[in-house]
């Protein structure tokens, strides 16, 4: 492809864009000879800006390409070439790519904190203990990080040999820890020491009621909470009473969703809203009607653009509101207007944006097309219903964090938006063949669609999930959806 004069677009980067586009023919002098007008340099400038905007546009969809073939090595590297190093970092994060992450950050002086807590836990998942503890002990709060993954992998036995070996703090002292934090109202820390202490049922106990109180408020939780809920994803889940254990998933669910939901994994929050509107029945005391939860489904299904299942879904509710006696009818009103806005415009595709770019650029600025939102310029509106109905039945607003999503191409956000779109929506898994594409087509448990690439066993009895599906889902929530409270091992 070319841009512009015809020059190959392989040939453009951040570094040579403002040359090619400022080049002494394209700057016409002001009456006095002095230089460009302003007029002209302002024009230029902003065509420097659009032409910046392409360029990143190019490197991500070539981005994308290289992850559906299961290379973030390469994705990676399209990040680099426009100088995203945040980008670049993401997208061998979130594919499991932790070392080179990590090597990275340690190059560009990032932050390496969190690429250790994922090299060690990588580690740790297949059986290297001692590797994952001296990793984390170079931490500032290494002991914390330690326990947290001993609680995770280790059992009993080998938990006191590591105590021992590493002159750790005895699981006694993490539990009278637990009980002081929790006397004083501490909650972040004394479900965090109750996990470390391996006291799952105290630790979900107190965490259950927390979230409880904040169950239509996952979008602002506190550093405390967030703290709580990272916690609670290190419990043994397998070990807890049946009630309890069932009531721990689903609440889990429920703030998982809404954590995908702010990353931009929208495919992988739909799933789990899904997954708990079939089995919330399963708790009776469960926090959450049921209409509540097929309500922000439904939300989401619109901020992640999916116009079939979410047109269906509101026509559901349309007829169930009209069977229920009401003098408000604040509801079925925004639901009809909604429905008008799905059925009579469509969903914008980054792909359109790339094309829409260069066949338009005299005409259409990509930067501005890139903010339109998921929807385009009909995102506005559609968010406004949203917030209505959200306003109306006390639910999270998600509705800015659709909007969001089209703003990803900036540096610090570029990586991590085209890796999580790839992650959550390509449901085939890597588009590489492997002996089993030829041998047996499996039904992923996530998203119910057949996987025709790598699969991740969830459970020996014969659950699947795609192994795109798997990394996006295991980024916000450990637990396998099979819901029998085992980890997802990748």
């Amino acid at each position: 492809g070319t841009i512009g004069t015809g020059a190959p677009l392989h040939s453009l980067s951040l570094s040579n864009i403002d040359e090619f586009l400022w080049t002494d023919s394209n700057q016409p002098s002001t009456p006095h000879g002095d230089g460009p007008s302003s007029a002209v340099r302002e024009r230029t400038m902003k065509e420097v800006d659009d032409s910046r905007m392409i360029v990143r546009v190019v490197s991500s969809h070539s981005a994308k390409v290289h992850l559906d073939s299961a290379r973030p090595m390469l994705a990676a590297a399209q990040f680099l070439a426009v100088e995203d190093v945040s980008g670049a970092i993401s997208v061998l994060s979130n594919n499991c790519e932790h070392d080179m992450a990590y090597a990275l950050a340690q190059c560009f002086q990032k932050d390496t904190a969190p690429h250790i807590i994922d090299m060690a836990d990588r580690v740790a998942s297949f059986g290297s203990i001692d590797l994952a503890v001296e990793m984390l002990v170079t931490l500032t709060n290494g002991e914390e990080e330690v326990g947290l993954m001993i609680s995770r992998y280790c059992n009993a036995t080998t938990t006191e040999e590591l105590i021992a070996k590493y002159n750790l703090r005895p699981l006694s002292a993490w539990m009278h820890r637990a009980n002081e934090e929790e006397q004083i109202g501490s909650d972040a820390e004394s479900v965090t020491s109750y996990v470390i202490a391996q006291s799952y049922n105290r630790a979900v106990k107190v965490g259950i009621e927390v979230l409880r109180r904040l169950i239509r408020e996952p979008l602002e939780l506190s550093a405390g909470t967030k703290k709580l809920v990272r916690a609670l994803k290190f419990v043994k889940a397998e070990e807890l009473e049946e009630p309890l254990r069932m009531q721990f998933l689903l609440i889990m669910l429920w703030f998982s969703a809404h954590e995908a939901a702010g990353l931009g994994l929208w495919d992988t929050a739909c799933c789990m809203l899904n997954l708990l509107h079939l089995s919330c029945s399963l708790v009776t005391t469960f926090p959450l009607s049921e209409t509540d939860i097929q309500f922000q489904l439904m939300n989401f299904k619109v901020c992640a653009g999916k116009k079939k299942d979410a047109v269906a879904m509101i026509e559901k509710m349309m007829r169930t509101q009209s069977l229920q006696p009401s003098s408000d009818n604040t509801i079925p009103l925004a639901l009809r207007q909604l429905s008008d806005l799905l059925v009579t415009h469509s969903p914008v595709e980054n792909t359109f944006l790339v094309s829409l770019a260069f066949k338009n650029r005299n005409i259409v600025s990509p930067m501005r097309m890139a903010e339109g939102g998921v929807w385009g310029d009909h995102t506005p509106a559609i968010m406004k219903i949203i917030q209505k109905l959200s306003v109306t039945m006390s639910l999270p607003n998600i509705g800015s964090l659709a909007t969001k999503r089209r703003t990803a191409f900036d540096e610090s956000e570029a990586g991590l938006d085209w890796n999580e779109r790839n992650a959550s929506s390509v449901l085939q898994g890597s588009l590489l063949p492997t002996s089993n594409m030829h041998l047996k087509l499996y039904t992923s448990a996530i998203s119910n669609t057949r996987i025709q690439g790598r699969v991740v066993v969830l459970s020996e009895r014969g659950s699947y999930a795609s192994i795109n599906e798997a990394i996006s889902w295991r980024r916000v929530n450990p637990f396998s959806p099979v819901l029998d409270g085992k980890i997802i091992n990748l």
